[in-house]
């Protein structure tokens, strides 16, 4: 019983720490609610001990009630609008502020507070002509969204100043004149003293837990790890085919996040040189055992095998699940024996049975030496570490890459205007703002900045018309429910100082939350605006219904700037990542073959060349997956995006085996290479049919892929019969790379 409640325990903390690689989102979200909280609690003081904001009687004037009502009602709004200010600040710091180094951290901070003040004092100056204030509205907005374009000049504070321009102006512009250009310079001060007190948090709180990122993920890589051999004993545990399944689908997704967090482990190591070639190879192997793990147990899972070795294999998968360092040669006996019978249970499955074995003990003795701290010798470098990756604000970028190259080669007006694509974003944002805007105000003039908003935040972290359509949607069904939540909460907190700690907590959790659902986000934004109208002493459910017409409205708005204002297609975009996808995939075939064949290999090490196809992997599943979800040809590319991902396994596996410890004899190494050069044609081939798609031209020629069929299907008969059963493991893989690049030509070649 004990036992269980620990494994229990085990479990929950993994999930914790396999939900977020690095804590990041944990730090943002702790940045929100720490920097909100302590920014507001000592803006209120700093207002109420200067009253900068506050319209005070002349001196020696003594008000009746009734004249010193409105007055306190003005103090009561004027805190308000610091305390407003200072969590803006807070919260713009704690998502878009990257540096860590004290001094640029603080030249950010210094000049933050600069483009807020610059487009408030145009919108106080506009805010009497509405026409031509919302017209400035859209361009200031649209400056706002192309100023990360600077980043190579003035570093990634460009981001976080381009935010501040869009805050400015739309406070200042929503204020109707109640803020007035007297009022700036205490404004100005309230800015900066909230720009202080969040440079004191970062450089005292958050910037030293930065540190410890690489730590932190790697603990995340173990959580998931531990999670893959969880599903594939899952797997094996299922009494019903619709429980194998689910677990089998299960274990598919956890196949996928281990590979993330492994390529955001991979990017950290740019900053720690002294361990970044030691710590990718050990990681590298690590993950190889995993995967080979969870991908073998799926292939078993429906194959019928002996009882003793179906047992055998779940008793292995059960004892690494509870107690991996604890696995020993005599557990392995049975599949060992097995994989040593092909004339009793198949060539291939023995093959697959003794792979599974070398993976279970793999990974065991992995565990052991991370444990231990040991590095094996061949595992030491001298040269310098480049990691492939890219990560942006400590994660992977998604499709951010593929759409900035679709954007830059899409053939079009923005083509003939010769415009890049953070112009294009700022021309499609400043049109869809413009639009929002107009026909939020015909609903409520007074209201409408929640369209605004709504478009602002569909295009924020959404870079193809796919993944904008769908952020639209979740932000209208993530606001119904947010109203309704909001509603039950203002009613039962009301007007009081639990009111913040509910801003705080939803702001925060919402934020934790972003990477699984922005649906949930945006419930715990609404729920926050619940509570601040509460504050204001504006609450009423019609208020909270005419925020979801206004959001629905920016939400259209959203869409259709997507798709009719240089739009970024979501399979332009998915063919930009197939052709990254080809080109890394080229290299790492390039270099294996001449590796294998004695000659002198090009690029980077075998290791690094895999890393790079997984990043080029990982970018292609995220920028198509909205194409899976759409009603046409939906199947199609599910199978050719778990295609994808098969040739990524099975090219980690041949590059790991090239560089690793088996030592391949020269026959086995001609094989493979000559086999490695044909799959190197069909890439080619591949290549060329993307560009011809995009033209609309013919479909891909089958000579070729039937031909690199045919190499595969001979190669393991043309090396059995001396090669050693670890030559005949990577032989296998080899033809598995050679099938799986011959069904997705296949599938290519029939689809258009």
């Amino acid at each position: 019983m004990t036992e269980r409640l620990a494994s229990r325990i085990r479990e929950r903390a993994d999930v914790l720490l396999a939900f977020d690689p690095g804590l990041n989102q944990l730090l943002i979200a702790l940045g929100v609610m720490i920097g909100i909280a302590v920014t507001i609690g000592l803006v209120y003081l700093f207002e109420q001990a200067f009253r900068g904001l506050w319209i005070e009687p002349p001196h020696g004037v003594t008000l009746a009630p009734a004249q010193l009502a409105p007055l306190l009602l003005q103090h009561h709004g004027a805190t308000i609008l610091a305390m407003l200010l200072g969590g803006l600040v807070a919260m713009l710091a704690a998502f878009t502020v990257a540096e860590t180094d004290p001094r640029q951290l603080a030249l950010t901070m210094a000049l933050g507070p600069v483009p807020l003040l610059a487009a408030m004092a145009l919108s106080i100056e506009l805010a009497a002509h509405r026409a031509i204030g919302i017209a400035a509205m859209a361009v200031v907005m649209g400056i706002g969204v192309w100023m990360p374009k600077l980043t190579p000049r003035i570093g990634p504070r460009a981001f976080f100043l381009g935010m501040m321009l869009f805050v400015g102006y739309l406070v200042g512009f929503l204020s109707r004149g109640a803020i007035a250009e007297d009022q700036l310079g205490w404004i100005a001060a309230i800015l900066w003293f909230a720009a202080a007190v969040n440079l004191v948090l970062k450089l005292l709180v958050f910037v030293p837990l930065t540190r410890g990122a690489l730590r932190r993920t790697v603990r995340a890589f173990f959580a998931r790890s531990r999670g893959v051999i969880r599903a594939a004993a899952h797997v094996f545990d299922a009494d019903t085919a619709g429980g194998r399944e689910h677990a089998r689908r299960r274990l598919r997704r956890r196949l996928t996040r281990l590979n993330e967090a492994a390529l955001i482990v991979d990017g950290l190591l740019a900053s720690h040189a002294d361990i970044a070639s030691e710590l990718h190879e050990r990681l590298f192997a690590t993950e190889i055992a995993v995967q080979n793990i969870g991908r073998l147990a799926d292939a078993l899972c429906d194959v019928p095998l002996p009882a003793e070795l179906r047992a055998a294999i779940a008793a292995c998968l059960a004892q690494l699940r509870d107690a991996p360092e604890e696995l020993t040669d005599d557990a392995l006996a049975v599949l060992v024996r097995y994989g040593g019978a092909a004339d009793e249970i198949g060539v291939l499955e023995a093959g697959r049975v003794t792979r599974l074995a070398a993976a279970l003990s793999n990974w065991s003795a992995a565990l052991q030496r991370w444990h231990r701290g040991e590095v094996p010798n061949n595992e030491l470098r001298t040269e310098p570490f480049e990691s492939p990756v890219t990560l942006m604000f400590g994660n992977l970028p998604g499709s951010a890459l593929a759409s900035s190259s679709a954007a830059g080669r899409a053939r079009g007006l923005g083509a003939r205007l010769h415009l890049d694509a953070p112009a294009q974003n700022a021309i499609r944002m400043a049109i869809a703002i413009a639009a929002a805007a107009a026909l939020g105000s015909v609903l409520s003039e007074r209201r409408f900045y929640w369209a605004v908003i709504a478009v602002f935040v569909a295009f924020m972290g959404a870079f193809t018309s796919g993944e904008q359509v769908i952020k639209a949607f979740n932000r209208v069904l993530g606001t119904v429910v947010g109203i309704l939540l909001g509603s039950l909460l203002a009613h039962a907190v009301g007007d009081s100082t639990w009111s913040v700690l509910v801003i705080v907590l939803a702001l925060g959790i919402g934020v934790y939350v972003i990477r699984v659902s922005y649906a949930l986000m945006v419930i715990g934004v609404t729920v926050m605006v619940s509570q601040l109208y509460v504050q204001l002493g504006e609450y009423s459910n019609h208020l909270l219904v005419l925020r979801l017409e206004e959001t629905a409205i920016g939400a259209g708005v959203a869409v259709l700037a997507a798709l009719l204002v240089f739009p970024v297609g979501t399979r332009a975009a998915a063919r930009v990542a197939a052709r990254d996808f080809y080109a890394r995939l080229g290299d790492l075939l390039d270099g294996l073959s001449q590796r294998l064949d004695g000659r002198p290999a090009n690029g980077l090490a075998p290791s690094a060349a895999a890393r790079s196809l997984d990043h080029a992997s990982q970018q292609l599943l995220v920028t198509a997956r909205p194409l899976s979800r759409s009603p046409f040809q939906r199947e199609d590319v599910a199978q050719n995006l778990r295609l994808f991902e098969l040739i990524s396994h099975h090219a980690r596996n041949v590059a790991a085996d090239v560089q690793g410890p088996i030592a391949l004899e020269p026959a086995v190494r001609a094989a493979a290479a000559g086999t490695l050069r044909s799959q190197r044609q069909l890439v080619t081939a591949l290549e060329q049919h993307l560009q011809r798609v995009t033209a609309g031209d013919r479909p891909l020629a089958g000579a070729l892929i039937d031909e690199v069929r045919r190499d595969g299907d001979l190669l393991p008969t043309a090396v059995c019969h001396e090669a050693r059963p670890d030559e005949l493991g990577f032989l296998r893989h080899v033809e598995r790379l050679d099938e799986t690049l011959a069904e997705l030509g296949d599938n290519l070649s029939r689809q258009r």
